[in-house]
């Protein structure tokens, strides 16, 4: 196929690319050196591992336009604001509650998702709507800090957290969270002034 790469993603043990017909491909170890709960490729593969890059199906044919990976998941969201996560469902690192994740599953927090950060077994994901929220392992509480404040689970059921930083200029909002082992980052961005 002649069509394009959009975007290209990593893995600790796995590859992901996002061609711009909106189209996701896999391809590497489905399980990783420490045999994940879920395949690392968003699909059933009949052996551990594949060099050959296949298509991941969505749930009613939905279009991506954007990806992205970290050691044992892999989240996309689709051109309607879904997010769909894979992998390893280890410290609620998928944002839903899957045990043996092998395909995409929409993530518990219905909200219309615009950007997403994965690393290790958190995430983050902001909303069309300008919020950040986050989901999953225990590196948070290094970050509490960071962000200089933690608001209410969206439910206490799916563990999702809003972030909130009072340090934010005025005249700015939070636009993106990126992860990093024991941190992140928040990308601010000006507010849109009425003429």
């Amino acid at each position: 196929r002649n069509i394009p790469i959009k975007q290209l993603v990593c893995g600790g043990w796995f590859c992901l690319a996002l061609d711009s017909t909106g189209d996701v491909w896999s391809w590497g170890d489905r399980l990783g050196p420490d045999t994940s709960n879920g395949s690392l490729l968003g699909r059933y593969v009949g052996g551990r591992s594949t060099l050959h890059a296949a298509r991941i199906e969505f749930p009613d044919e939905e279009k991506v336009k954007f990806i992205t990976a970290s050691t044992y998941n892999a989240l996309a969201i689709s051109e309607s604001g879904t997010a769909y996560t894979w992998g390893d469902s280890d410290g609620y690192g998928l944002g839903h509650s899957t045990k043996e994740c092998h395909e995409p599953t929409q993530i518990d927090a219905h909200l219309t998702a615009v950007d997403a950060s994965l690393c290790y077994t958190s995430g983050s994901i902001s909303s069309v709507e300008g919020s950040i929220y986050i989901w999953g392992g225990k590196v948070w509480a290094a970050v509490a800090g960071l962000v200089g404040g933690i608001k209410e689970s969206v439910s206490s059921q799916t563990g999702f957290t809003e972030v909130s930083w009072a340090g934010t200029a005025l005249g700015y909002h939070n636009k993106q969270m990126k992860l990093g082992h024991r941190h992140g980052i928040i990308i601010a961005e000006k507010n849109q002034t009425k003429k």
